[in-house]
């Protein structure tokens, strides 16, 4: 397996049976695993717990919309990762911790039926959206080897994005309405999203699909270059 698909594989960019059948057959020091879903769910608890996802939630502060929120996290590296790994723990011992600095401003929130006739909740449901500016800094690495790459990145190493909280776990948003919202709002839509290198101030969006009863908390999470899991609430 090259370097270039296992970062794909554990940065969340790419995820498709074929890399993962690659990696259950390099991975010859760990008992074998019978299908595709078994190591779909192997890597997931991981993930769970580097990203404390499984850990209580509290709020480091609380930040209001128009407010500028600046933060320092965490990119990670992956040039140095083996070409035959034999377990999670040997990648993750190899990567690179690095600084990274964002700016956040949210600019509009809202509760929806729909986006357009395309883009709309389902029976029962509703679309909370946010609108923010997201700027990143000059300071911050870049290359194929670097996660987070964009600000939609999940995985190991997570962007700093925002995500809601319902009885005490969290959600990312979905990307499928992100596109659809900005060009409903007259926003610019990038196809390959906005990359956390990006300098200047940016507008994007975050959309979930909520059940019409539940009023979820919306917070910033992001990871600190000790890989620590934080949380800053958004008042609406």
């Amino acid at each position: 397996m090259s370097k270039k698909f296992l970062i794909l594989i554990l940065g969340g960019l790419v995820i498709v049976g074929g890399i993962f059948i690659t990696l259950k057959s390099k991975i010859a020091k760990k008992p074998p695993l019978e299908t595709d879903e078994n190591i779909v769910e192997e890597s997931q608890k991981t993930l769970e717990e580097m990203q404390g996802i499984n850990g209580k939630i509290s709020f480091e502060k609380t930040v209001n919309k128009g407010e500028v929120l600046e933060i320092n996290f965490r990119f990670r590296d992956y040039k140095n990762i083996p070409q035959n790994s034999s377990s999670f723990k040997e990648i993750q011992d190899s990567l690179i911790t690095l600084p990274g600095k964002a700016s956040f401003k949210i600019i509009e929130s809202g509760v929806i039926d729909k986006i357009d006739d395309f883009h709309k909740a389902h029976s029962g449901k509703s679309l909370l959206y946010l609108l923010y500016e997201f700027k990143g800094d000059a300071s911050n690495p870049e290359g194929d080897t670097i996660h987070p790459y964009s600000l939609s990145e999940t995985g190991w190493d997570p962007a700093p994005q925002f995500v809601i909280i319902i009885d005490g776990k969290d959600k990312y948003a979905s990307s499928y309405y992100t596109r659809s919202m900005l060009r409903s709002k007259g926003y610019e839509a990038p196809l390959g999203g906005i990359k956390i290198a990006h300098t200047e101030w940016v507008t994007n969006a975050a959309v979930w699909e909520i059940d019409q009863d539940v009023i979820p908390i919306v917070a910033l999470k992001y990871i600190d270059l000790q890989g620590g899991v934080h949380y800053i609430k958004v008042n609406l």
